[in-house]
């Protein structure tokens, strides 16, 4: 046989070459083709993937980096559409027209619980306790109710007189506050601990009809925007 490490012809039977004293094998020497396996250098072929000994494959790190950047884009995309949708079409918050709707709805059914609704709670537990009022917020939003509710008795009277008269009306015109006056406004709520972000003066024509008789009035409501929804702006209305 011949040695593997410097070519040199040895017996069958040696057991180091004799030429160089590398220790002799039965496998095949350097001039005898391939090793065992079929592979180049002595090195075995490794064994197709998915068998017995393969090594298993490795991430595509491509592939992944692709996904993660598809993903991205469609997170992106579906945060831009929630702002959109809020900001600009206006889901997610009540719009200044449903406030003034929602107004006339609670003139209309002498409903103390509808008109609460469109005053700004932080607003109203601020002005009780610079009244002297003392108590837990919900305290003091049950007595902000009574009081609202004997004002509104005292306005409209009977129940019989309340329920013959009939409220309609018309959005005119709305113009944004803005400069100084809106600055001045958002101070002043700010004591209250409330953050607004826009104001309007709604003009609206109301049509009043009680026992047969209409009478028109055209009255400019005033509006704040807190959290994405309208309110009544209470300050500028003297309510409290």
């Amino acid at each position: 046989m011949f040695c593997r490490k410097c070519g040199t012809k040895n017996p069958d039977d040696a057991r180091f070459c004799r030429n160089c004293g590398t220790p002799m094998s039965s496998g095949p020497s350097v001039n005898g083709g391939g090793s065992v396996n079929g592979g180049q250098n002595g090195n075995p072929t490794p064994p197709p993937m998915g068998q017995p000994g393969a090594m298993p494959r490795k991430p595509k790190g491509k592939r992944n980096g692709a996904m993660i950047a598809i993903v991205a884009v469609v997170v992106v995309a579906l945060i831009a559409s929630a702002v959109f949708f809020t900001r600009v079409i206006g889901i997610g918050g009540r719009s200044y027209e449903d406030t003034i709707e929602d107004m006339v709805d609670a003139m209309n059914d002498a409903d103390i619980e509808e008109f609460f609704d469109l005053i700004p709670k932080e607003v109203v537990v601020y002005a009780l306790e610079q009244e002297g009022y003392t108590g837990s917020k919900k305290e003091l939003l049950e007595q902000a109710h009574e009081l609202l509710q004997n004002e509104w008795n005292d306005s409209l009277g009977s129940n019989l007189i309340s329920a013959a008269v009939d409220v309609d009306y018309e959005i005119q015109d709305a113009q944004d506050v803005k400069g100084d006056e809106l600055k001045s406004l958002k101070e002043e709520y700010k004591e209250a601990g409330v953050r607004v972000s826009a104001a309007k003066n709604v003009s609206v024509k109301f049509t009043i009809t009680a026992l047969g008789f209409s009478q028109d009035t055209v009255e400019n409501i005033p509006l704040i925007k807190i959290r994405g929804s309208w309110y009544l702006d209470v300050e500028s209305l003297g309510m409290l």
